[in-house]
This record gives C-alpha cells, structure tokens and sequence, in this order.
C-alpha cells in the first residue's frame, strides 16, 4: 500500500521558499514550475498596463479619489482554500479596498 503524501500548508510553503522557481500551493500538494518566459511576461505587462488604465478611467469618471482597489503584480500569493490549503500566485491580481488588508500580509 502506497502512503498517502504529505500536505503543505500554507505557512510551509511560506517558511520553505524555492530558489528560482514559481511555486503554488494546490490541495496541499506543492507545485514547482519554471520562471515565466519572455512572451510569458510580456503577455502579463499588456494585461497590467491595461488594468492600470481600466481603474483610472473608472476613477475619473466616478469622480472618486483613489480607483476601486489595488492590482498586484505576478508572484503575489492567495490564500484560496484551507485544510488542504491552495495558495495561488496568478500573474496580475485586483483586490477590492474593502477585501483589502489593513497590514500587507506575508
């Protein structure tokens, strides 16, 4: 009988980082991938260029002083689900001020 594998929890992966590589957190099972290529990257700026420009045109035409939220570039991790826990780092995040964090988190 094969044993079942050890999961990860979310502060393992933050307490055990991997040098040079992207890694994620899936059903507790860790995740290692490659850096992001060139076309990879490039993609992912486009998006947040956009996104930039997406949330000060909703400013300006809201009349609010700040834009709707915060956009955080790759490698950012989320914490999606617990017990098994799933930390994912998409390439380009928005969070809504009010899903916001008062202290920027680990």
């Amino acid at each position: 009988m094969i044993p079942a594998p050890v999961l990860m929890t979310a502060e393992d992966l933050l307490a055990r980082p991997v040098p040079y590589r992207r890694t994620e957190l899936v059903n507790g099972r860790l995740m290692v991938r490659e850096p992001a290529g060139w076309t990879h990257g490039d993609i992912a700026a486009r998006i947040m260029g956009a996104l930039t420009v997406h949330l000060r045109v909703q400013q300006r035409e809201s009349g609010e002083p700040t834009p709707h939220g915060r956009l955080l570039a790759a490698e950012t991790g989320f914490a999606l689900q617990r017990n098994p826990d799933t930390v994912r780092a998409p390439d380009v995040a928005f969070v809504r001020w009010e899903r916001c964090p008062s202290e920027p988190p680990a």
